[in-house]
């Protein structure tokens, strides 16, 4: 299985072309599948390999190896240090640190390695201003969070529909994605991806919109190619998205490369509703809202 597998996605990523016509020529077969989940939204890697998933239908977030063996788990429906109420998305680019945008609870949660709580950051009893401008600089409802290169974190703010930067977990320092980033400008925001050289993809339902990490607007894309977007990230060079149906994928440019829907997918049994998507050279990890579907990309 896990060798068909890799035939098949290698011919399809080296022949698909821009009009994405690759769901013809080859199918995704599944390898494997890990987990049990209630509503599962976000799956996100870290720097060793292991696999994040935050359960927003029961507030918790678990670690598995990448074959599926559970590593830790924290979490349950409250405010305190270890729970959450609906988590979002997540990022675990440091190693050591993992940030979690805990929707619910308006605000982001700062774990250790071992899935323990170190602290947590919100606006929502103590909103500030910019002093420049009077602009508010607080956010709410969380979707999804993002550490830049110089570890600032950029927020998604579900109550505002923009970004908002805090360099010092403690305050945010400036926002950007609202009426001044003209084209650019959020609508209704879903999740978040960070590039290799620190742009900002920002996910809606029918497109995506990518920012500088000092929130200068570049462009948009993937228009009319996808509607209803779930989760979105990025793996040198490649942008994939997920719809509740779909896999799609795109050069950094925004250049459509391939499409898989529901029925070019070879799946080992039933499945729900696809929520989001990581990467690595070998894998792809298909998060749905029960399970996770694994692919293989090479050998």
């Amino acid at each position: 299985m896990r060798t068909a597998a890799t035939a098949l996605l290698v011919f399809a990523m080296a022949a698909c072309a821009p009009r994405m016509a690759a769901q013809d020529t080859a199918m995704l077969v599944e390898d494997y599948r890990f987990g049990a989940f209630i509503n599962a939204s976000s799956i996100e890697l870290d720097v060793f390999g292991s696999v994040l998933v935050a359960d927003a239908g029961a507030h918790r977030l678990s670690k598995f190896r990448p074959d599926g063996t559970p590593e830790q788990h924290t979490g349950g429906q409250g405010w305190g240090a270890n729970q959450f109420d609906q988590p979002r998305g997540i990022d675990a680019r440091l190693g050591i640190i993992v940030y979690v945008a805990d929707k619910g609870n308006h605000r982001i949660v700062r774990l250790d390695r071992s899935l323990h709580a170190l602290g947590s950051f919100s606006t929502q009893e103590n909103p500030s201003r910019d002093a420049s401008t009077s602009s508010d600089l607080s956010f709410g409802s969380p979707l999804d969070v993002v550490i830049t290169k110089l570890e600032n974190l950029a927020i998604l703010d579900g109550d505002n529909a923009r970004i908002v930067m805090s360099s010092g977990f403690a305050a945010v320092d400036k926002t950007f994605g609202g009426i001044e980033s003209g084209e650019g400008r959020l609508r209704e925001p879903v999740a978040m991806a960070r590039s290799d050289d620190d742009r900002l993809y920002v996910l809606e339902s029918d497109r995506f919109v990518v920012f500088d990490s000092f929130g200068n607007f570049l462009f948009a894309g993937a228009y009319n190619i996808f509607e209803d977007a779930k989760g979105i990230c990025y793996h040198k060079g490649r942008v994939a998205v997920v719809t509740p149906a779909g896999l799609y994928l795109f050069r950094a440019d925004g250049t459509p490369e391939a499409r898989w829907t529901r029925e070019r997918f070879a799946l080992a049994g039933g499945t729900a509703a696809f929520a989001d998507v990581a990467m690595t050279d070998e894998r792809i990890f298909l998060l749905t809202a029960t399970t996770v579907l694994v692919f293989s990309q090479s050998p």
